[in-house]
């Protein structure tokens, strides 16, 4: 083997470790899930598509963004449930960062299809929480690079959410990941 190959063979393997640190699989019975890590101090932080166990600590994560509202309340079996329920289907994913056992993210995806214009799907975002430990950490950041790389891999056109319009933290956050602002509408039923 020449020099040149064996450079290039050694650089290769080279590229292919660093990838591979950066590029971590989670253990899953049913398909091996992508996962990104990205560390705080000393403690990794893991992005991941949402297990059922996470599901424990998520109305604790939600009324962390509320406050500590206790009256933020959480059907808990009713959550389970339809977790289970939309868990094969792929137009409905949810992403966590853990560390250790612990839920320190999460984002609802949803991926609808547009059947008119383009053609093709988009995603809707609801509810990214970090947190309040957690921020200013990447973490954000981390989840949605998660998102934005799920949605190419199904050829999605854009990514859709909404904001407060009083949370200016959340606002620039968005805006320095390359997200436009637009103004939606809302009605609840």
């Amino acid at each position: 083997m020449s020099v040149a190959k064996s450079n290039e063979k050694n650089q290769n393997r080279k590229i292919k470790r660093k990838n591979q640190k950066q590029t971590l699989w989670s253990a899953s019975p049913y398909k091996p899930r992508k996962i990104s890590s990205c560390f705080k101090g000393e403690l990794m932080v893991i992005i991941r598509f949402t297990i059922k166990e996470d599901l424990e600590q998520l109305p604790w994560l939600y009324r962390q963004y509320h406050n500590g509202d206790t009256h933020v309340e959480t059907n808990h079996d009713g959550m389970i449930k339809k977790f289970e329920e939309l868990e094969g289907n792929e137009d409905y994913k949810f992403v966590s960062a853990v560390e250790g056992a612990k839920l320190v993210g999460f984002c609802s995806v949803v991926i609808n299809h547009d059947i008119v214009e383009r053609q093709k799907p988009i995603i809707m975002l609801w509810n990214l929480r970090v947190h309040p430990e957690y921020r200013r950490q990447k973490i954000g950041q981390k989840i949605m690079n998660f998102i934005e790389e799920y949605g190419k891999q199904k050829g999605v056109d854009f990514i859709f959410f909404g904001c407060d319009a009083e949370n200016q933290i959340a606002r620039q956050f968005y805006k320095q990941l390359g997200y436009g602002e637009d103004y939606g509408f809302y009605k609840y039923l």
